[in-house]
Protein backbone atom coordinates (compact mmCIF):
# COMPACT_ATOMS: atom_id res chain seq x y z
CA UNK A 1 0.00 0.00 0.00
CA UNK A 2 2.59 2.78 1.10
CA UNK A 3 4.89 2.20 -1.47
CA UNK A 4 2.03 2.08 -4.45
CA UNK A 5 1.11 5.14 -3.25
CA UNK A 6 4.52 6.63 -2.54
CA UNK A 7 6.59 4.78 -5.29
CA UNK A 8 9.49 7.16 -4.82
CA UNK A 9 9.87 6.60 -1.18
CA UNK A 10 13.65 5.79 -0.57
CA UNK A 11 13.82 4.42 2.99
CA UNK A 12 10.82 2.25 3.50
CA UNK A 13 12.00 -0.22 6.15
CA UNK A 14 10.02 -2.46 8.66
CA UNK A 15 10.68 0.60 11.21
CA UNK A 16 9.31 2.89 9.43
CA UNK A 17 6.15 1.07 8.06
CA UNK A 18 5.80 -0.47 12.18
CA UNK A 19 6.07 3.21 14.09
CA UNK A 20 4.26 5.16 11.29
CA UNK A 21 1.42 2.41 12.01
CA UNK A 22 1.34 3.09 15.63
CA UNK A 23 2.04 6.98 15.75
CA UNK A 24 -1.18 7.03 13.53
CA UNK A 25 -3.45 4.75 15.50
CA UNK A 26 -2.64 5.84 18.72
CA UNK A 27 -3.09 9.47 17.53
CA UNK A 28 -6.19 8.67 16.31
CA UNK A 29 -7.39 6.57 19.26
CA UNK A 30 -6.82 9.93 20.99
CA UNK A 31 -9.39 11.65 19.08
CA UNK A 32 -12.00 8.62 19.02
CA UNK A 33 -11.84 8.49 23.55
CA UNK A 34 -12.59 12.17 23.17
CA UNK A 35 -9.32 14.02 23.28
CA UNK A 36 -9.58 18.00 22.31
CA UNK A 37 -6.62 18.71 19.98
CA UNK A 38 -6.83 21.34 17.08
CA UNK A 39 -6.36 20.55 13.38
CA UNK A 40 -3.03 22.89 14.12
CA UNK A 41 -1.43 21.44 16.90
CA UNK A 42 1.67 19.62 16.56
CA UNK A 43 2.41 15.95 16.84
CA UNK A 44 5.76 14.91 17.45
CA UNK A 45 7.53 11.38 17.02
CA UNK A 46 11.12 10.49 18.61
CA UNK A 47 13.27 7.79 17.73
CA UNK A 48 16.88 6.67 18.87
CA UNK A 49 19.68 5.94 16.25
CA UNK A 50 22.80 3.81 17.15
CA UNK A 51 25.65 6.42 16.67
CA UNK A 52 28.60 3.81 16.22
CA UNK A 53 30.23 3.48 13.14
CA UNK A 54 27.91 6.67 11.56
CA UNK A 55 29.53 9.41 9.80
CA UNK A 56 28.52 12.61 11.01
CA UNK A 57 29.67 15.98 12.01
CA UNK A 58 30.61 15.91 15.47
CA UNK A 59 33.38 12.78 15.77
CA UNK A 60 35.81 12.36 13.02
CA UNK A 61 36.30 9.71 12.64
CA UNK A 62 33.31 8.39 13.58
CA UNK A 63 33.08 5.98 17.26
CA UNK A 64 33.95 2.61 17.19
CA UNK A 65 31.41 -0.22 16.47
CA UNK A 66 32.17 -1.73 18.94
CA UNK A 67 32.36 1.06 21.75
CA UNK A 68 31.03 0.55 25.03
CA UNK A 69 28.57 3.45 26.45
CA UNK A 70 26.16 5.44 25.38
CA UNK A 71 25.88 6.69 21.71
CA UNK A 72 23.04 8.00 20.33
CA UNK A 73 21.23 10.11 18.08
CA UNK A 74 17.90 10.87 17.41
CA UNK A 75 15.35 11.82 14.87
CA UNK A 76 12.13 13.44 14.83
CA UNK A 77 8.82 13.39 12.64
CA UNK A 78 7.14 16.65 13.09
CA UNK A 79 3.42 17.00 11.59
CA UNK A 80 0.05 19.28 12.32
CA UNK A 81 -2.23 16.71 14.23
CA UNK A 82 -4.96 17.31 11.11
CA UNK A 83 -2.48 15.08 8.67
CA UNK A 84 -2.11 12.41 10.90
CA UNK A 85 -5.49 11.97 11.89
CA UNK A 86 -6.89 12.29 7.84
CA UNK A 87 -7.58 9.50 5.61
CA UNK A 88 -4.16 10.05 4.07
CA UNK A 89 -2.52 9.62 7.39
CA UNK A 90 -0.44 6.56 7.94
CA UNK A 91 1.40 7.46 4.60
CA UNK A 92 1.74 10.82 5.25
CA UNK A 93 3.69 9.85 8.70
CA UNK A 94 5.37 7.06 6.61
CA UNK A 95 6.42 9.58 4.81
CA UNK A 96 7.75 11.95 7.16
CA UNK A 97 9.87 8.94 8.97
CA UNK A 98 11.41 7.99 5.88
CA UNK A 99 12.52 11.58 4.63
CA UNK A 100 14.17 12.25 8.38
CA UNK A 101 15.79 9.05 8.26
CA UNK A 102 16.95 9.78 4.83
CA UNK A 103 18.09 13.85 5.57
CA UNK A 104 19.57 13.38 8.91
CA UNK A 105 19.79 10.20 10.58
CA UNK A 106 21.67 9.14 7.04
CA UNK A 107 23.42 12.65 6.27
CA UNK A 108 26.63 13.04 7.69
CA UNK A 109 26.39 16.50 7.67
CA UNK A 110 23.03 16.60 9.54
CA UNK A 111 23.12 13.24 11.74
CA UNK A 112 24.84 14.78 15.40
CA UNK A 113 23.95 18.68 13.96
CA UNK A 114 22.84 21.23 17.19
CA UNK A 115 23.42 18.01 19.65
CA UNK A 116 24.80 20.57 22.06
CA UNK A 117 21.70 22.25 22.13
CA UNK A 118 19.01 19.25 22.01
CA UNK A 119 18.55 18.89 26.09
CA UNK A 120 17.61 22.84 26.25
CA UNK A 121 15.35 22.22 22.92
CA UNK A 122 13.63 20.01 24.87
CA UNK A 123 11.35 22.54 27.08
CA UNK A 124 9.94 23.28 23.69
CA UNK A 125 8.25 19.86 23.24
CA UNK A 126 6.14 20.10 26.65
CA UNK A 127 3.05 21.83 25.38
CA UNK A 128 3.27 19.20 22.43
CA UNK A 129 2.14 15.82 22.01
CA UNK A 130 4.85 13.78 21.41
CA UNK A 131 5.35 9.86 20.93
CA UNK A 132 9.20 8.33 21.18
CA UNK A 133 10.68 4.73 20.81
CA UNK A 134 12.84 3.69 23.67
CA UNK A 135 14.63 1.00 21.98
CA UNK A 136 15.14 -1.46 18.74
CA UNK A 137 15.48 -5.32 18.41
CA UNK A 138 19.07 -4.01 17.26
CA UNK A 139 20.11 -2.94 20.34
CA UNK A 140 19.87 -6.35 21.41
CA UNK A 141 19.84 -5.69 25.41
CA UNK A 142 18.66 -8.64 26.53
CA UNK A 143 21.62 -10.51 25.51
CA UNK A 144 24.10 -7.84 26.06
CA UNK A 145 27.44 -9.37 28.42
CA UNK A 146 28.86 -6.22 30.23
CA UNK A 147 31.51 -9.19 31.90
CA UNK A 148 29.53 -10.25 34.58
CA UNK A 149 26.94 -13.15 32.37
CA UNK A 150 23.76 -12.40 30.44
CA UNK A 151 20.77 -10.24 32.59
CA UNK A 152 18.01 -11.84 34.10
CA UNK A 153 16.06 -8.92 34.05
CA UNK A 154 15.50 -6.07 31.27
CA UNK A 155 13.23 -3.07 32.33
CA UNK A 156 12.67 -0.04 30.12
CA UNK A 157 11.64 2.92 32.10
CA UNK A 158 8.90 5.99 31.08
CA UNK A 159 7.62 8.98 32.10
CA UNK A 160 4.48 10.39 31.62
CA UNK A 161 5.17 14.49 31.41
CA UNK A 162 2.02 15.05 32.90
CA UNK A 163 2.05 12.59 35.72
CA UNK A 164 6.12 13.54 36.98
Amino acid sequence: MLISKKPNLHHVSSFVVTTSYVWTCLVKYGDAIGEEVGGDESEVFFFPVDARGRLNVLVNPPVPLNYFGNCLGGGMAKLEHKEVVGEEGFVITAETIAEEIKNRVNNKDEFLKGAENWMSMMGTFGVMKTMGVSGSPKFDLPNADFGWGKARKLEVVSMDGEKY
